[in-house]
């Protein structure tokens, strides 16, 4: 049967099962396939805010990239953006426009396209455009939004050779190229991170096979011109955080920086979630390192880890007893922190422990809380299947939105100190098709010790 027929049904199907969902958190969606949601982004002084996911169909293993949207914490409007396999990625609601940023297999040549979107709040495309790649395979895209209202876009994909390579590129609020495209793709696998704007110079933070015996570190920190030409590289300082990296800027010479720690023992490894405050000379003003010791795996978010409006309010959220494999057989616990600007954490949430949840992502929102969004699999079901959950909490860890009854939310608070060159071209979507529900993340990672319930 034709991919293009298949994907229709699909959607048909989606369409059929859409109109009793109207819970905020999300049940079983599509009962062929494994649902992922991507990035989210709020309408400022809304109670709507959008979503990019896709669908995975569990057969023929075509993924549908889809954006919805939603008011009162339920779906209003939905849009299937084009029938390319491959991801929406990302999204950023700027200057009342919302931009979508995905990875597509290209039908002619079978490499990725890197795809732009640019779209009204009622999901109507205005404009489409696209950039070939030398990619094979997508895994992640990261964008940010400059002081000058462009895009700084890291991408990592799959070369022919099948190793990981990284892709940077800087885009107008129209698509438009502003130089061309930068590739990071020494022999070895290469995974970059987000980027943030600093002074008058831009930061990422990589995970590099081939760096790692020149620098001492696989993790390093790189600096950019204004047109990402490399200044130098940076080795990250000391055993702190080395993978799953999310970074924000504080200002033009200090951030914060997320990502997974872990400590080597005799016989086993202690992993934790470490975060850091850092200045624009690499030195480490803070720290904290969050998990505990030994009996579990405490992970970051696989896609944004850390966010805030306002530093004296910072949120971090990850999975305590996370387990390397999508289909976890251990319950786990989606774990939300929130911390002040100099790393004292003020709260704590452990929120479900029923069934395996992994977390994607978290967005700080315009009532002072959060949200935090992510995949779950019930290992007691006959099918493995990922969906989606999302969860709106208030400042103070509360959680707002309708979840099911077996929620359990542990909140013993507690506060303590801690120390290239491609070929341009623009099109319309293909299809559009609304109303065609299903979403969460694709995990790239996944490890249980013990059953054991978070200590408060």
């Amino acid at each position: 049967m034709n991919k293009k027929i298949i994907i229709l049904i699909i959607c048909f199907l989606q369409v059929y099962f859409s109109f009793s969902q109207n819970n905020f958190y999300f049940k079983r969606i599509n009962p062929d396939a494994n649902e992922y949601p991507r990035s989210v982004a709020e309408i400022p002084n809304s109670s709507s805010f959008f979503m990019s996911a896709y669908f995975k169909d569990l057969n023929t293993n075509i993924t549908v990239p889809k954006l919805y949207k939603f008011s009162n914490n339920q779906i209003s409007d939905s849009l299937w953006l084009t029938n390319e396999d491959g991801q929406i990625n990302d999204v950023k609601y700027v200057n009342n426009k919302l931009y979508a940023f995905g990875l597509l297999i290209n039908d002619t040549t079978n490499k990725l396209d890197f795809s732009f979107w640019l779209l009204d709040t009622s999901l109507n495309v205005i404009l489409n455009k696209k950039y070939s790649t030398v990619f094979y395979g997508p895994f992640y895209l990261f964008s940010t939004v400059t002081s000058h209202n462009d895009f700084v876009i890291t991408i990592t994909g799959r070369d022919s050779t099948n190793f990981l390579g990284i892709m940077y590129v800087i885009i107008d609020s129209l698509g438009n190229l502003k130089d061309t495209i930068k590739y990071f793709n020494y022999t070895g696998n290469d995974f970059g991170y987000n980027i943030i704007e600093m002074d008058d110079y831009y930061l990422s933070f990589v995970q590099s096979d081939y760096l790692g015996p020149i620098m001492g570190n696989a993790a390093c920190i790189i600096k950019y011109d204004s047109l990402l030409n490399i200044i130098d590289i940076h080795a990250m300082p000391g055993a702190t955080v080395y993978n799953m990296m999310t970074s924000v800027a504080k200002n033009k010479n200090e951030f914060y920086l997320c990502g997974k720690n872990v400590t080597h023992f005799s016989g086993w490894d202690d992993f934790k979630i470490g975060i850091l405050f850092m200045d624009s000379l690499y030195n480490i003003q803070n720290s904290v390192y969050i998990g505990s010791d030994s009996d579990t795996v405490d992970y970051p978010a696989t896609l944004k880890s850390i966010d805030f409006i306002s530093y004296s309010s910072i949120f971090l959220c990850g999975v305590y007893n996370f387990q390397w494999n999508p289909y976890g057989t251990n319950p786990s616990w989606v774990e939300i922190y929130n911390l002040d600007s100099l790393l004292n954490i003020k709260w704590k949430k452990y929120i479900w422990g029923d069934i395996y949840y992994t977390v994607s992502g978290i967005k700080a929102t315009n009532n002072k809380g959060c949200m935090v969004y992510g995949s779950f699999y019930n290992y007691n079901d006959s099918i493995q299947q990922n969906d989606i959950f999302i969860i709106k909490l208030d400042s103070s860890g509360n959680v707002l939105s309708s979840i099911p009854h077996n929620i359990q939310v542990y909140n013993n608070a507690i506060v303590y100190p801690n120390p290239g060159r491609m070929n341009y071209l623009s099109a319309s979507p293909k299809i559009t098709a609304k109303h065609c529900l299903s979403c969460t993340i694709q995990q790239a990672c996944y490890a249980h010790r013990k059953n054991s319930k978070p200590n408060n």
